[in-house]
């Protein structure tokens, strides 16, 4: 391009771009919208914490009861309120033998079966650990199921800071789980 007064011009066409003050009101925009979000995002994954926990334990306890009726024994579902976790367990039975001095002077051998839990193998071998701010309480630290479908009648209550509660009941006779929302009275 030739100017008017004769030399080349070898400037370029201003190009259409955003001046500096709208840059800062978008970003003003932008902070102010994530600002009035984040309390809102962090309440919703809150939630999500405390429904995943709850559907958790429920699949947990109709694996149980699937467990135990195929491997015909008794499986318990142990939790531990304070620490916020549970685990699978198998109750065993072992044979203790035992000598035992009579008042005569003899020994003599009794033999006592011993029934206690044992840590199950496979992929619940390990205590399950709730999220922070999920709290587990119930009727009962133990759900124990047996071979032919039925478990014991407990209610689990899995809550979070919140006070909102999700409830988890077994009903003992059809080993039944009913997993619905808590109000608190």
């Amino acid at each position: 391009m030739i100017s008017l007064t004769g030399r080349k011009n070898w400037s370029r066409p201003a190009a259409a771009a955003f001046t500096f003050i709208e840059l800062i009101i978008v970003a003003t925009i932008i902070a102010v919208l994530m600002a009035i979000s984040s309390p809102l995002f962090r309440e919703t994954f809150r939630d999500l914490e405390l429904q995943d926990a709850a559907y958790n334990v429920s699949k947990l306890i109709r694996y149980a009861q699937q467990r135990a009726i195929v491997g015909e024994s008794i499986y318990g579902l142990i939790f531990d309120f304070d620490g916020g976790s549970y685990s699978l367990k198998m109750e065993v039975e072992e044979k203790v033998v035992k000598e035992v001095t009579s008042e005569d002077g003899d020994t003599v051998e009794t033999t006592e079966l011993v029934k206690s839990w044992q840590d199950v193998t496979g992929r619940f071998q390990a205590a399950i650990h709730l999220p922070e701010g999920v709290d587990l309480r119930g009727t009962s630290d133990k759900i124990r199921f047996l071979p032919n479908g039925r478990c014991s009648k407990e209610t689990i209550y899995v809550s979070n800071r919140k006070n909102k509660t999700i409830q988890i009941k077994t009903n003992g006779r059809a080993g039944h789980v009913e997993v619905s929302e808590h109000e608190e009275k």
